[in-house]
């Protein structure tokens, strides 16, 4: 049980033209995931004036579980998401930033919840 940090540089996800590209930005990716089977992946999408940070996680493990994210970005409030999932389930948390992004930081912890039917996609 600890605190793992992912640096992910993201690269170019979504082309505003075929002349101008939009740039990534870095997510810098905390999770505490209590020793669960979970996979998490980190993407990003700009373009002229979208910016979009999107954490999809993935429960492998036996057991349900509830997630719960804190998306921070500049000097916009926090934004906190949160999901849960059946064994097998997999959900999406997204951050829509209303101003330039240059650099995300996302906290995200994942719990047991043997009680939780799920309510993210397959």
């Amino acid at each position: 049980m600890g605190f793992h940090t992912l640096r992910l540089l993201i690269g170019v996800l979504t082309l505003t033209s075929p002349a101008a590209h939009a740039q990534g930005f870095p997510i810098e990716l905390t999770t505490e995931l209590h020793d669960l089977d979970v996979v998490v992946t980190p993407r990003v999408s700009t373009s002229r004036n979208v910016n979009i940070g999107t954490i999809i996680v993935n429960n492998t493990s036996n057991s349900a579980i509830s997630c719960n994210a804190v998306f921070r970005s500049g000097p916009e409030l926090p934004a906190r998401r949160s999901v849960d999932l059946a064994e097998g389930e997999k959900g999406t948390m997204m951050f829509r930033a209303r101003r330039r992004v240059l650099r995300m930081t996302v906290e995200l912890e994942c719990i047991p919840n043997p009680g939780n039917k799920g309510s993210g996609n397959k």
